[in-house]
């Protein structure tokens, strides 16, 4: 998995005061996620791409990417509602077909042997990401 980014305010997969790190099964994903936050035209800069492994039996919910939008809502109001915290969710991307895993590292039974990190890397994004290509295409 590769993350680029953590929440700390509530979103479709956090409360309010629920830390998680939003994470990817592929670093284009990630890159991808990350893109569709950021103001149009902003380049960021001064990421890093962490690599980490995990036990995929410890992963609370996985579905298809099929998936309905009610069931993105029902997921969300259970999250919200519960008492505890889980340890992880994997959820199908709204963006393409893959996959997403949230990590909760402050729930009660998360263990630090839970996740392994296999690197950190410095990430610098494609500048061309960030042109206005119209100018020179549609002229």
């Amino acid at each position: 998995m590769s993350g680029l980014g953590a929440a700390k305010f509530p979103s479709r997969w956090n409360r309010e005061g629920q830390r998680a790190v939003y994470t990817a099964t592929s670093q284009a994903l990630a890159v991808n996620e990350l893109l569709v936050h950021l103001p149009k035209g902003a380049q960021p800069q001064g990421y890093s791409l962490l690599t980490i492994t995990m036990n995929p039996a410890d992963v609370v919910i996985r579905r298809s990417l099929k998936t309905s939008r009610q069931w993105f809502d029902r997921v969300g109001k259970f999250l919200a509602e519960r008492p505890d915290d889980p340890i992880a969710f994997i959820v199908p991307s709204v963006i393409v077909a893959e996959y997403n895993v949230v990590l909760y590292p402050r729930a009660e039974n998360f263990e630090p042997e839970f996740v392994r990190i296999e690197s950190i890397d410095p990430f610098a994004f494609d500048p061309r990401l960030f042109e206005d290509i119209s100018a020179a295409y549609f002229q």
